[in-house]
């Protein structure tokens, strides 16, 4: 059984990394992936990744370019992370399960508040 506090440090680490990347901070982000550390992320069921990045560089390479499309049309992104499971906890890796909902929204200094897909 995972105690308590390393419970709670997990869901912190977690909660840090997408704010990080909520804000456009990708330093921050990068701290907290090591050279295995991996993301996948399945969409509507599907038994296939739609991402799937392994270690830092990848990760870099991935955020990069999402944060200046963002930023270039006045977009700040919002993950809300839901039901948060740890399906597996083992001394150095944590597999987890959620849902998250994605929120896009007009950033203040946007000149024209019209909803428009993204």
């Amino acid at each position: 059984m995972l105690a308590a506090h390393d419970r709670f440090a997990i869901q912190d680490m977690i909660a840090r990394y997408i704010n990080s990347c909520d804000n456009f901070d990708q330093d921050d982000a990068l701290t907290m992936v090591n050279d295995d550390g991996e993301i996948k992320l399945f969409v509507d069921g599907s038994d296939q990744p739609l991402l799937d990045l392994t270690g830092a560089a990848a990760f870099r390479d991935a955020l990069a370019p999402r944060h200046a499309h963002h930023e270039s049309i006045g977009v700040q992104v919002r993950h809300l992370m839901q039901n948060l499971e740890l399906v597996r906890v083992s001394d150095d890796c944590a597999e987890l399960r959620c849902q998250v909902l994605v929120l896009y929204q007009r950033q203040q200094n946007s000149q024209d508040p019209a909803p428009r897909p993204v």
